[in-house]
């Protein structure tokens, strides 16, 4: 299974929890993208994730 893991503001796709999503969840394929700050570029990389990842096996 996908799991796309988004972080917060100031954080990023290394964050302790995206390693603990890792280490608790190595069966699934979890994505742990880093957000670019930029709301423009933030966008175009949450909507190519959406069109890479199927919906019906991604959990958000």
């Amino acid at each position: 299974m996908n799991i796309i893991y988004l972080h917060g503001l100031s954080s990023s796709g290394q964050s302790n929890t995206a390693k603990k999503l890792r280490e608790l969840l190595p069966d699934d394929n979890v994505v742990t993208p880093d957000i670019p700050v930029s709301p423009i570029e933030a966008l175009q990389l949450l909507l190519r994730l959406a069109g890479e990842y199927r919906a019906d096996d991604t959990q958000s």
